[in-house]
């Protein structure tokens, strides 16, 4: 039989098994005596497992019926169904449409799923989307090129035969507002286009789609996205068709989108250009119109039209381009102006006869802007290739080759060129493509006319840095419209070349004519004109009076005429080569003019047939020549009556005819120069040649002159209104014999005249001028100048101060070079302003030498010097040019002043450096730059040397520097002058000192701890050894009886003690009631010793007795020492405590008193005590559970077990101090019970025997055994169950079944008693 132990001590309850009658075996069955804390003894042999209740469950009936399983099954095939379907439905919901209706796609499926989905407000692209090759429209999309029940298109197969497929959204009702948001991501539809029918438009919602963000790709003529057909205006199948639906719809692209169409024939290039959503074209092949009659249809949407329905492009069915023909395609673009970039990507494109026309009406928010780059174009038209036909806009052209006729004439037409171009105009041509191939066969394309010139335009900008080059066969090369401008970018390069094939013209003929606008070169560019014509010699045609030409500084424009051989004496836009109808050449940079091959050209080289003004500004180079022998050949001829040649200071003026003129042939009309006026030229060096002296030799060929006038100035030149020989009027130089020369040899009627700049003084002065009288600055000026340039020199006083060298003063000895009484000081330039800054009629102080050194210094040397901030002026003269340099007088000279004594405290805040130096003064007159500053030197460390002591007899070394407050007068920056002053320095101890006997003393905390605050303040002057005093250069004082503790630093405080580790500071003092001065204190160091604290725990039971087993020793908390004043938690596990109570409780004392704030126990001293008080208990320690007294085999007599099994002993534990008397007893809570049959009992069967006396246990209360009645005969442990015995005389539990008393059925019984114990009586 089994046993479960019960937990019981003072109260127990008992369960015992009855024994199986006849021998047969008695199951036991579970009760509910584990709730209510009795104990069931079971059978041995009776046991069921729980492996047999788990099998015995197991085998259960299924706890899901057939019905439910039917009913999964249904569902299942339902989903799989659902799956199959491959609906709209399914692909709307696809996607994830977030609350705010944007719909984010990732690839081709998502974004039509999200374009057909009405949910969605916004399509939002993830990554880069490409349509796949095959497309799945199921649902979706219709393909009636394919047929009407197609639900799937393959872009290669299903093509059409110009490349293109198509597909029509049809899911009824998923029309709407619909932005697509590319969010920087592309769209490639490739060669497929998406539209839409009539059924997706529901309760008035129209399709109103917004493309942004986005590069949409297509090479689709319509692509990615359309409205209506294709094929006609408007088509039921094809594209919305219903006119209230057209006309409610809209697809438009913003400014943030690109629509990229890719092109690969003809016709879809013309149906880019036409298609208002495209921005920009992209060539992936050779382009090459078809030759002969060809079919040009396409529809495509109009969104400015009355319904926004389809229009065909430009042409139509029967388009002729044929060799030596003319064929113009009209795109009649109404509305659809805009910024669109062809880009050609390297190939060609050939228009053959055909012109593309582009008119209608221009929107103007987007005005055309063309730009074709990247390509090489031919063409035949003599229109042009493509141009704006009676609208205005621009076209560039950018990285550009071009070879054909007529580039564009379009007086509406702004043409820019960007990177590298190239037109050349050509009598035929076969074009190439980019690999060099063939595009048509080698038999040439003939022009129908080759009477054209190459551009004629409206106005024409070469861009910054490009690279140009423009020709004509002989016709005009290119014409700007009246009004029009003519460009050239910095730093830019055009050539403009025309040959001498063809000698009639649609224009004038030359290589550029400016009908009345401006031909500007700008800094840097450079301009090539070359003519090669034979019959016409115009290079530059200003055809009208409000014509300009200005060439910017360091700009070139180069014009050359090598082929004409002309004789006409007509001087027209024909003859000459450079030909003003009026207006305007401003030169600042280069203009090169050269007539070579010209030998028998009579007519002029420019020539400006009404009033004109030609100047070229200082700087700027001229340079005409002719190889023409005609004695009546003028270079230039200002015919106007009140036209102006006027230059000065020109870097070179160059006139010359390179083939020898004979001399005796003058007239009045001859000459390198004719005019209507007069010739107006200064500051300049010149050099003539005579008639026949082609001896232009020398390194640049300027050299064999046979006069030259240097230098020249104001020389006016009369030429008698176009028939007078030419006369001087004026002419200056510095000197009168250089004037005579001139007058009595210049003429304009030579082989050669050169004007070249006149050098300017070009003043440097290289000394540094100053104050300082040890420098030489201070009285030495020296520089270099153009040698033999007059300089004066002067010191301009500021300030209120003198000049060392005061202007036009006595130093100034030298005589002005100037000998022509009629000098105009106050001569001006061809802008008005004067030409000399100063007055070269006075004398000067120094010339420079041969090699342009100057050098001075002024006479009062040792009694003067220059003074800071003043100026000096450097005044240099040099044939006819003066200028001024100056230079201010800097400040170089150090502050002086007198060294000081000073006397500190060791230790005192270190003093202003100001303290050791006295009278400082500056020289400089500028108030705030005389400011005197003070500062350390860095050899001096005044830190350690206040720290330091020494004597009257041996002070201490200090450098003071001291500055002014000098300014660089260029950069506005401090420039400080500084001299060092050698001062000294006393360092006294203190005027109030305390001396300490040690640095440290040593105190155990026990020793102070109960110490008066006064009392310790007393030990610690004691101890320290303190002794004070005052020092006052005169002697010491003893102040010793007045120190006193002012502050413990916390020695009287244990906390404050243990939180600095016993490490304590106490502050001394000597009140300044005693010293006369502030309160002087001194710390002393305090170490507080022996602050460790042990805690011990002891436990004492009722008679407050220790009981040593349980004591504890504490010394540490979380890993570190104890000190006084720690809280210690005792409940903490980690000291020990918990555990010896637990240990305590289970050897049977009670806990009765624990320690006040037992969680918080502080420790106030070094040793600290924690109590804990127990008391002893009497219990009942132990009791058996169950007794087991078998089976017993009835016979109707008496039957008797005395050898009950049990499972535990019967113990009574007492740990009182004083043991006193206790009782145990014991009653029947249930007779021995048929477990079967409850009414069958066996009455009186349980009894007790203690020594000879037998109790019948009852109901009742009965004692079974007792303690001694002496106490010390009472032992801690009583085990009553180790007086039990197996016989029938030993004490013990006994069973005694009697049929006398009680029926006896076979069976399992069960009975109960309880044990109850007691101290003194029950």
């Amino acid at each position: 039989m089994k046993c479960k132990k019960s937990m019981g001590f003072k109260k127990l309850k008992f369960t015992m098994t009855c024994f199986s009658l006849l021998a047969m075996l008695l199951s036991s069955m579970p009760t509910q005596a584990e709730e209510n804390g009795k104990e069931t003894v079971f059978s041995d042999d009776a046991t069921v497992s729980s492996t047999e209740v788990l099998n015995k469950l197991s085998q259960s009936e299924p706890l899901v019926s057939d019905a439910t399983d039917e009913t999964t099954s249904t569902s299942e095939t339902n989903a799989s169904t659902e799956e199959l379907s491959e609906d709209v439905e399914a692909k709307v919901k696809s996607i994830n449409v977030r609350a705010d209706g944007v719909a984010v796609v990732s690839n081709w499926d998502e974004f039509v799923a999200a374009l057909v989905n009405s949910s969605v407000s916004k399509i939002t692209l993830g990554t880069d989307i490409t349509i796949p090759d095959k497309i799945d429209g199921t649902g979706i999309f219709s393909f009636p090129e394919i047929s009407t029940t197609a639900t799937e298109l393959d872009l290669e197969a299903n093509k059409n035969a110009r490349g293109n497929a198509y597909g029509y959204i049809k899911v009824p009702g998923s029309a709407r507002t619909l932005v697509i948001d590319g969010a920087g991501f592309s769209l490639d539809t490739k060669n497929f286009a998406i539209s839409f029918l009539d059924n997706n438009i529901a309760n008035a919602n129209y399709w109103n789609i917004t493309l942004e963000n986005i590069t949409a790709k297509s090479s689709n003529w319509s692509g990615p996205i359309f409205m209506t057909d294709y094929q006609s205006a408007y088509n039921a199948n094809r594209g919305l068709s219903n006119l209230t639906n057209t006309r409610n719809s809209s697809l438009n692209y913003s400014d943030t989108a690109t629509n990229i169409r890719y092109v690969s024939d003809w016709v879809a290039y013309l149906a880019g250009l036409s298609d208002v959503r495209v921005s920009n074209m992209e060539f992936t092949t050779d382009i090459v119109s078809p030759e002969g009659t060809y079919n040009t249809v396409y529809y495509l949407n109009n969104p400015s039209s009355a319904y926004r329905i389809s229009d065909t492009i430009g042409g139509g069915a029967n388009q002729a381009n044929v060799r030596a023909g003319n064929n113009h395609l009209y795109l009649d673009l109404a509305n659809k102006s805009r910024k669109l970039v062809v880009n050609g990507n390297g190939y060609t494109i050939d228009y053959g006869s055909n012109d593309v026309r582009i008119r209608g009406a221009v929107n103007a928010a987007t005005p055309w802007d063309l730009t074709l780059k990247n390509m090489t174009a031919y063409h035949a038209n003599y229109w042009g290739a493509i141009f704006y036909d009676g609208i205005s806009g621009k076209i560039t052209f950018e990285d550009y080759t071009n070879y054909g006729n007529q580039v564009i004439e379009s007086n509406t037409t702004t043409v820019v060129l960007r990177g590298k171009t190239h037109f050349e105009q050509v009598e035929n041509y076969v074009s190439k493509g980019k690999e060099g191939n063939l595009l048509r066969n080698d038999v040439p394309w003939e022009f129908a006319n080759l009477v054209q010139q190459s551009f004629r335009i409206a106005d024409f900008t070469v861009v910054d840095g490009a690279e140009a080059y423009v020709s004509s066969r002989g016709t005009n090369t290119m014409t700007v419209w009246t009004g029009g401008s003519f460009t050239i970018g910095k730093d830019s390069k055009l050539t403009i070349e025309r040959g001498s094939e063809m000698n009639n013209t649609e224009g004038v003929l030359t290589n550029l004519s400016i009908e009345s606008g401006q031909f500007l070169v700008k800094e840097g560019a450079e301009v090539n004109i070359l003519n090669h014509n034979t019959s016409t010699a115009n290079a530059i045609n200003m055809g009208a009076s409000g014509a300009t030409l200005t060439i910017e500084k360091n700009a070139k424009v180069n014009v050359l005429v090598d082929g004409y051989t002309g004789t006409s004496t007509v001087n027209n836009n024909a003859s000459v080569p450079l030909y003003m109808a009026g207006g305007v050449m401003d030169v600042a940079g280069e203009l090169n003019v050269k007539a070579e091959n010209v030998t028998s050209m009579p007519s002029p080289i420019v020539y400006a047939n009404a009033t004109a003004t030609f100047k070229v500004r200082s700087k700027g180079t001229l340079d005409i020549q002719s190889d023409s022998a005609d004695n009546r050949q003028n270079l230039i001829y200002m015919n106007g009556a009140s036209s102006t040649f006027q230059f000065a200071d020109a870097e070179r003026v160059n006139l010359q005819r390179n083939v020898p003129l004979t001399t005796g042939t003058d007239n009045a009309n001859s000459g390198l120069i004719r005019a209507y006026g007069k010739l107006n030229v200064s500051v300049q060096n010149v050099f003539q040649w005579e008639k026949g002296n082609l001896n232009f030799t020398g390194e640049n060929g300027d050299e064999g002159f046979k006069f030259d006038f240097q230098p020249m100035s104001n020389m006016i030149i009369d030429y008698g209104a176009r028939t007078g020989t030419p006369k001087i009027i004026n002419a200056n130089s510095i000197y009168l014999s250089t004037v005579e020369n001139f007058k009595a040899n210049f003429t304009t009627q030579a082989q050669r005249i050169l004007f070249t700049r006149v050098p300017a003084p070009n003043i440097g002065v290289h000394s540094i001028s100053n104050d300082n009288p040890e420098d030489p600055g201070s009285v030495t000026i020296h520089g270099y100048a153009t040698p033999s340039t007059f300089i004066r020199l002067a010191e301009e006083p500021k300030n209120g101060t003198e000049s060392a060298l005061p202007a036009e003063g006595p130093e100034d000895i030298i005589e002005t070079p100037i000998e022509d009484p009629s000098f105009d000081i106050d001569a001006v330039d061809q802008e008005g302003n004067k030409l000399y800054v100063g007055n070269p009629l006075k004398n000067f102080t120094v010339k420079s030498d041969a090699n342009g050194d100057w050098t001075y210094t002024i006479a009062s040397k040792d009694i003067k010097h220059f003074t800071a901030n003043n100026v000096i002026n450097v005044y240099g003269f040099n044939n006819l040019k003066d200028e001024i340099q100056t230079q201010i007088v800097l400040d170089k000279t150090a502050p002086t002043g007198t060294p000081v004594k000073y006397y500190v405290v060791k230790g005192d805040a270190t003093p202003d450096a100001s303290v050791f130096v006295k009278d400082a003064k500056d020289t400089n007159p500028v108030v705030e730059q005389a400011k005197v500053n003070y500062a350390y030197n860095a050899a001096t460390d005044i830190e350690t040397l206040i720290g330091t002591t020494s004597t009257e007899e041996a002070p201490h070394l200090v450098k003071i520097d001291i500055s002014d407050s000098a300014v660089d007068p260029v950069s506005g920056e401090a420039a400080p002058n500084t001299r060092t002053i050698d001062a000294e320095l006393v360092v006294l101890d203190s005027p109030v000192n305390i001396d300490l006997g040690a640095d440290e003393i040593t105190f155990e905390y026990k020793d102070i701890r109960e110490l008066t605050d006064q009392a310790l303040k007393d030990l610690v002057i004691k101890e320290s050894g303190a002794s004070g005093y005052i020092i006052d250069r005169g002697g010491v004082t003893d102040l010793t009886e007045f120190i006193i503790v002012s502050d413990l630093g916390g020695l009287n405080n244990i906390d404050d003690i243990v939180a600095a580790d016993g490490n304590m500071i106490v502050t001394l003092m000597i009140p300044g009631a005693a010293s006369g001065l502030d309160d002087y204190k001194k710390t002393v160091k305090v170490k507080v010793i022996n602050l460790l604290s042990t805690l011990t725990v002891k436990f004492v039971n009722e008679a407050d007795e220790e009981m040593p087993a349980y004591t504890l020793t504490i010394t540490e908390m979380n890993g570190e020492k104890l000190v006084v004043s720690d809280k210690v938690d005792l409940t903490d596990p980690q000291h020990g405590v918990t555990t010896k109570l637990e240990n305590l409780e289970a050897a049977g004392f009670e806990i009765v008193e624990r320690p006040a704030k037992e969680t918080e126990f502080y420790l106030d001293n070094t040793a600290v005590t924690a109590i804990y008080k127990v008391k002893g208990l009497v219990y009942l320690s132990s009791a058996p559970n169950s007794i087991n007294f078998g089976t017993v085999t009835y016979d109707a007599t008496v039957k008797r077990v005395d050898n009950g099994v049990y499972d535990q002993d019967l113990v009574v534990n007492d740990t009182r101090v004083t043991k006193t008397k206790w009782l145990l007893g014991a009653k029947v809570m249930s007779q021995m019970t048929n477990t079967e049959d409850s009414s069958v009992k066996l009455i009186d069967s349980l009894q007790y025997v203690n020594g000879d006396e037998t109790i019948i246990l009852n109901d009742g209360l009965q004692n079974i055994y007792q303690a001694s009645e002496t106490p010390e005969e009472n032992s801690g442990v009583t085990n009553i169950s180790d007086t039990w015995g197996q016989t029938k005389e030993s004490n013990g539990i006994k069973l005694v079944v009697d049929p006398s008393k009680s029926k006896v059925l076979q069976g399992q019984y069960t009975g109960e008693i309880e044990w109850q114990f007691m101290e003194a009586t029950p």
